[in-house]
């Protein structure tokens, strides 16, 4: 995977140009019909003065026609040039879609999810309304601007030159007032962002605050946030607000002078009444866009800063890698790019090869080392369980072996191959990978269960495979009792489920993808201890029917005492390793110690009972 860097808007627009091109032809043919009209009505004037009825008439008539051309082209105008906005909208939502997956869960973890959505809706509708009506009114304001003056300097080149007098303190205003909205709109943003972060987590964390009682504290901080973004945006209400009136000052500055000056000019006789009313109403379409330019301006400035938040994302890479070469290829929720044939064979990859070898593997946070000097491997179709003591590594070291993280040092080859060089869907066919926490969506259990398939599952159909799998997580029988089954709604991240449903339909749904290499980091943590002794049959009847490969990461020592090699871990390293009975041999190491932990604690627990 190479590294994204943030798209430029010119190339965007470039790929637009012919839709670009139509709609300022569009515009040019619309300015140029505005201007036609005071023209009429000057010449109406004039013949009207000089008693000439017939020419009134067709001059009116004229501008009536002009009229109703102007109203088809500009409508047209504006749906090439809007449109255009609208499709770069969709092409950046989708290329920043596409870029966060590949930045992966190390990205994700320091960023807010609140802020992300941010970017993704607001900051994208605002680079919208810059691409799209900001380009028009900036395209419109200058065809304008050039289509107004060339008449008005054709009626009186003297009194266009004392009309646009107060132009040059224009240009001074909308820097200054350009380059405050742009501070301002980055402000606005990034408040609204921290609201969007505290809201989605008082959403996702209601139970628990309901159950501690922290609504006080919880409504108090989004009430802060609340007010911080109401004073961002009246900053910019503010501004936008003094920008208003200045233009308009200055606009009517210009209709001053030119009254002031035009009318002695008029009375002389130097001017008729026909032309000083035309130059008056093109001064007045001058007006518009001086207006126009103010508000064009703070949505211009608006764009920019949403734009330059939607580049820090582009231009981000994952933490943690090296290289760009180095980044992870997947991630741990991209199950669902399967091949519709069995994966257990690949014709590609080197039957000899093991598994899963692993090779001075390293992983750290920051400066904070995690995993040192790994190394192991995994033979086609073991059952290889880590244990360890808590904080020892063992979740990070399945994430790396699973492909969701990157490693700092060290190799990972998954049947002869480097990790690094799978591309997802191919490594999800290779590899399943469970979480201790897998993620459940706010669907139906079938929907949930159909991300682990090439294939839906359609309503009322009976699947064997999935039936298979449900019976051996043992939640068939459960599931049969919910109202309405498979078609169940388990709400936000499996909330109707209980926790030991949740990661067992998480195991299902893995055990799914059917690879011939699972990693499961302890998905039996949440189960009493028979139900985990069913499931464990089953994957032992699973495993040794088709010859697929376990790694196991357990804090029980009765599930890992099954596994044909247990790796020990502590303090970031493999300190031990070797069977059940031979690691029990060493009364004072540490897989011997958490047994006999265990022990002790299960017979505490049935004096308790009894």
């Amino acid at each position: 995977m190479t590294s994204s860097t943030a798209p430029r808007l010119p190339a965007l627009l470039w790929q637009h140009r012919r839709d670009l091109f139509w709609g300022a032809l569009l515009l040019l043919a619309t300015n140029a019909a505005e201007r036609s009209i005071p023209w009429c009505l000057g010449a109406a004037l004039d013949a009207f003065r000089g008693a000439d009825l017939p020419a009134v008439r067709r001059w009116a008539l004229g501008a009536v026609f002009i009229a109703a051309l102007l109203w088809i082209v500009r409508t047209a105008s504006r749906v090439k040039i809007f449109s255009v906005g609208r499709d770069i909208e969709y092409e950046l939502r989708n290329r920043l879609a596409e870029h966060l997956h590949r930045l992966g869960p190390l990205y994700l973890q320091r960023v807010s999810a609140g802020d992300l959505m941010n970017r993704a809706v607001g900051d994208l509708g605002q680079v919208r309304l810059m691409l799209g009506f900001g380009a028009l009114n900036l395209v419109n304001s200058l065809m304008a601007l050039a289509t107004t003056l060339v008449p008005m300097f054709w009626i009186s080149p003297r009194l266009s030159l004392f009309a646009l007098l107060p132009y040059p303190i224009l240009v001074v205003v909308v820097r200054y007032f350009g380059s405050r909205l742009y501070r301002a709109s980055r402000a606005s943003q990034d408040a609204i962002s921290t609201l969007n972060e505290g809201v989605r987590e008082a959403v996702a964390a209601a139970r628990f605050i309901r159950a501690s009682a922290l609504e006080e504290g919880v409504r108090s901080g989004l009430s802060e946030s609340n007010g911080a973004v109401r004073a961002r945006n009246q900053t910019l209400v503010v501004l936008r607000s003094l920008m208003g009136p200045t233009m308009t000052f200055l606009g009517a500055s210009s209709l001053l002078i030119v009254l002031w000056l035009g009318s002695p000019q008029v009375l002389r006789g130097e001017l008729s009444v026909g032309r000083f009313v035309a130059f008056l109403t093109y001064l007045g379409q001058l007006l518009w866009p001086t207006l126009a330019l103010g508000y064009l301006i703070s949505v211009l400035e608006r764009g920019r800063a949403s734009y330059e938040r939607l580049r820090e994302v582009f231009e981000a890479t994952p933490p943690g890698a090296q290289s760009p070469a180095e980044e992870v290829k997947a991630s741990a929720s991209a199950p669902s790019a399967l091949a519709s044939e069995s994966p257990l064979v690949d014709p590609a990859e080197d039957k000899n090869a093991p598994a899963l070898r692993v090779r001075g593997l390293a992983f750290a946070y920051d400066t904070h080392a995690v995993l040192q000097d790994i190394d192991f491997e995994v033979p086609r179709g073991a059952f290889v369980a880590l244990v360890g003591p808590t904080g020892s590594g063992k979740s990070t070291l399945a994430a790396l072996l699973a492909g969701v993280l990157p490693p700092s040092a060290g190799n990972i080859e998954l049947f002869g191959e480097a990790l690094s060089t799978f591309d997802p869907a191919r490594l999800r066919r290779r590899l399943s990978y469970c979480p201790q926490d897998g993620f459940l969506f706010s669907k139906t259990i079938r929907e949930n269960l159909a991300y682990a398939l090439e294939r839906p599952l359609p309503m009322g159909i009976r699947d064997e495979g999935v039936e298979q799998t449900l019976n051996a997580a043992c939640l068939s029988s459960e599931i049969e009792r919910l109202p309405q089954g498979l078609e169940t709604l388990i709400g936000e991240r499996g909330v109707q489920l209980s926790g030991g449903q949740r990661q067992r339909l998480a195991l299902a749904r893995s055990w799914l993808l059917d690879a011939p290499l699972m990693v499961l980091d302890d998905p039996f943590s949440a189960v009493d201890a028979w139900t985990e002794a069913q499931i464990l049959a089953a994957l032992r009847r699973n495993w040794q029917e088709h010859e697929r490969s376990i790694v196991l990461v357990t804090h029980r020592m009765a599930a890992a005492r099954e596994a044909e090699l247990i790796l020990v871990l502590d303090g970031g390293r493999i300190v031990a390793r070797g069977d059940h009975e031979s690691l029990m041999r060493d009364p004072g190491g540490v897989y011997a110690e958490m047994v006999r932990l265990q022990q002790w604690e299960a017979g505490l627990e049935e004096l308790r009972s009894a």
